[in-house]
C-alpha cells in the first residue's frame, strides 16, 4: 500500500486539535483523488505507536516511511528535540538524495507549523517550509493550532491551509514519484536530522555500537559555520558542521551524513553507520574502535584543517597508527572558490596532518584524497568499508572449539605422579 503523504507528529502533542488537522487534510487530499474518505484506500499514513529507545522500526512504519509520496511534519519545540521524529524526516531526506543522484532534491518534505518552536534549524528555510503566500498571516506567526482554538475567527485562513498543503502534496508528490530506499536502515544507525549539537569544547561519548565490523563510526573534520566569520562562505556548512557539512555545494545540496549513510545502507554491506563527533578524544575514538573490532572512516574538509591548527594536531597524533580498521577520505570541491583560493595552503596542512599516509604510504585502502564529487566519495567508501571489513574478518584471532564430551580423568597414586 502507498499513501499520498506521512504525517510526522511528536506523540506528546497529539490530541483531538492534531487529530482534526489529519482528518481534514486527508479529506481534502481524496476530494482532490476523487476517493470517498471513508470507504477508499488511505490517502495519509499515521504512526500512533510510541517506539522505544533503541527499539527498530515496526512493518506498518517500515511501509510509511518507504511508499509515501510527501512527507508531512507537524513543527513544534518538541518536535525538533525528538529523535524519533528526527530520524523519519532523515529517512524522507535519504530518499531525496537517493532520487535526486545529484540533481535538484524533490520538494517533497512539508513542514507545517503547528505551534511555531522558537528557533528553527536554518535547513527548514522559507523556500523549503510550507508557508502561505502572506508572510504576515496569522498562520506564519502563531501557526496550525492557534487557528483551529479560534476556529470562529479563523475559519477562512484554516481552511486555505488545508487546501494549499493538500494541492502540495497532490501536485508534488505525483511530480516527484519518490521511489523507496534500496534498503531502510536500522533506526538506531539513523542520525537525528535535528540532533542539538554539543556544547563547545564538549567531549563526545563513545558511540553505543557493537562489536565487529559491521558497525561503522563516521567522522566528519569540518568547521562549524561559526568558526568561520568573514573568511569564507559559511554555507557548505550550515547548520552546525560535522554532519551538515555539504562538501560538494552547490552540485551538491545533501548533507554529508544522510549521503553516505544512504550509499551504504543500499550497498547492503550489512553494515550500520554511527556519526561521531571530530574531538579532542579523536585518538581515544580510534583505539575505542580498534577494540571493538569497529570500522572508522574520516571524511576530511581541506578547508578546515589548514584554517585550524588544533585539527591538525589532532590529527597528527593519529597519522601515526597504521592500523587496519581505519580510512581517511578527502573531498575536493572545484566549484567552491574559497577551497580552491586556497589550495597550495590546504594541499601542505593535509600533508603536515597526514605524513605518513598522504606522502609515506598513499595506500588509498587507507587514504585517499582529491574525491571531487558525490558520486566519487559515495563509491569509495563502499569501497573502503567492504576492504576494512574483509581485513578486520582475515586478521581475527582465532577462536578455539570448545571440547566435547566428558573430562579425562586424571588417576593419582604411589608413582602416577599428581
Amino acid at each position: 500500500m502507498s499513501y499520498d503523504f506521512f504525517f510526522s507528529y511528536r506523540r506528546a502533542d497529539y490530541d483531538d486539535y492534531l487529530k482534526r488537522f489529519f482528518e481534514n487534510l486527508c479529506a481534502a487530499v481524496c476530494t482532490r483523488r476523487g476517493v470517498d474518505p471513508k470507504n477508499g484506500p488511505p490517502v495519509g499514513y499515521r504512526d500512533m505507536e510510541e517506539i522505544p529507545a533503541g527499539s527498530d522500526w515496526n512493518d506498518e512504519l517500515k511501509q510509511g516511511l518507504q511508499s509515501s509520496k510527501v512527507f508531512v511534519a507537524m513543527l513544534s519545540p518538541g518536535y525538533l528535540s525528538s529523535p524519533h521524529c528526527g530520524r523519519e524526516w532523515a529517512i524522507f531526506d535519504m530518499r531525496r538524495a537517493q532520487a535526486a543522484r545529484g540533481g535538484r532534491l524533490a520538494p517533497v518534505l512539508k513542514p507545517v507549523l503547528w505551534f511555531p518552536p522558537q528557533r528553527e534549524p536554518s535547513r527548514i528555510s522559507a523556500t523549503q517550509r510550507f508557508v502561505l503566500p502572506a508572510a504576515d498571516s496569522i498562520y506564519n506567526q502563531k501557526g496550525a493550532l492557534f487557528l483551529l482554538k479560534r476556529l470562529n475567527d479563523h475559519n477562512t485562513e484554516y481552511e486555505n491551509l488545508i487546501d494549499t498543503l493538500a494541492d502540495q502534496i497532490v501536485g508534488d508528490g505525483d511530480a516527484a514519484a519518490l521511489p523507496p530506499l534500496d534498503a531502510l536502515p536500522a533506526a538506531a544507525s539513523v542520525a537525528p536530522a535535528f540532533a542539538a549539537p554539543p556544547p563547545a569544547g564538549a567531549v563526545a561519548p563513545a558511540p553505543t555500537t557493537g562489536k565487529g565490523p559491521n558497525h561503522v563510526r563516521l567522522i566528519y573534520v569540518t568547521v562549524s559555520p561559526q568558526d568561520v566569520g568573514g573568511a569564507r562562505d559559511p554555507a557548505p556548512y550550515l547548520d552546525e558542521g560535522g554532519t551538515d557539512w555539504k562538501p560538494f555545494l552547490p552540485a551538491e545540496k545533501t548533507r554529508v551524513h544522510v549521503l553516505l549513510q544512504g550509499a551504504v545502507a543500499n550497498a547492503r554491506l550489512d553494515c550500520d553507520t554511527h556519526a561521531v563527533a571530530f574531538g579532542a578524544d579523536l585518538e581515544e575514538q580510534i583505539q575505542d574502535a580498534w577494540q571493538a573490532r569497529n570500522i572508522v572512516v574520516l571524511v576530511v574538509d581541506g578547508w578546515s584543517v589548514q584554517w585550524n591548527q588544533e585539527y591538525r594536531d589532532r590529527l597528527k597524533k593519529i597519522d601515526g597508527r597504521l592500523d587496519y580498521h581505519w580510512s581517511v577520505l578527502v573531498p575536493r570541491n572545484k566549484q567552491d572558490p574559497d577551497e580552491e583560493a586556497a589550495r597550495s595552503r590546504i594541499a601542505a596542512a593535509l600533508a603536515e596532518a597526514f605524513d605518513r599516509h598522504a606522502n609515506f604510504t598513499r595506500d588509498p585502502l587507507f587514504y585517499r584524497d582529491g574525491i571531487e564529487s558525490a558520486e566519487e566519495l559515495t563509491a569509495a567508501a563502499i569501497e573502503v568499508i567492504s576492504r576494512l571489513k574483509g581485513e578486520i574478518i582475515k586478521r581475527a584471532p582465532p577462536v578455539l572449539p570448545v571440547p566435547v564430551g566428558p573430562a579425562k580423568s586424571i588417576l593419582s597414586g604411589p608413582g602416577q605422579g599428581p
